[in-house]
């Protein structure tokens, strides 16, 4: 264990009990933040939380989306991060929306996909793609 999961597991009962989140989430929010220091210590050799940057948190976030992680998976990376981030008052900004935004990009592609192939003809994709996301945020 590095000296930055150390430094965490000293500090995690003050750092990350909120009365209101289930135990599994206490687990598994734990493990994502495990996961984040381990791959920053190794990859940059960082071993305190001061010298934590946004560097840090974007190059991990690009690797969570060439490992292929799904846009849930790394938006819940990122709220685990992002509680990590505000309880230890470091300068990094966390946005677990941008991962909600992919995720529904992602499934308008999917819905202009699947009439392309029952061969629904699609004039407009951007635009048709476009109505999709409003639609699935909640705009219209």
């Amino acid at each position: 264990m590095g000296s930055l999961v150390s430094e965490f597991m000293k500090k995690k009962r003050r750092m990350m009990r909120i009365r209101h989140q289930s135990p599994n989430w206490q687990k598994e929010k734990e493990r994502k933040i495990i996961a984040f220091l381990t791959w920053v210590e190794e990859r940059f050799g960082v071993g305190d939380f001061s010298e934590l940057k946004q560097e840090h948190y974007r190059t991990y976030m690009d690797y969570l989306s060439r490992m292929g992680k799904s846009p849930e998976t790394q938006r819940k990376h990122a709220l685990a991060i992002k509680e990590l981030v505000e309880r230890s008052h470091l300068d990094i900004r966390v946005q677990p929306s941008k991962a909600k935004r992919r995720k529904i990009m992602n499934m308008a592609g999917k819905f202009i996909r699947l009439l392309e192939e029952e061969k629904i003809e699609v004039p407009d994709k951007k635009g048709l793609r476009q109505k999709i996301v409003s639609i699935l945020e909640g705009k219209r």
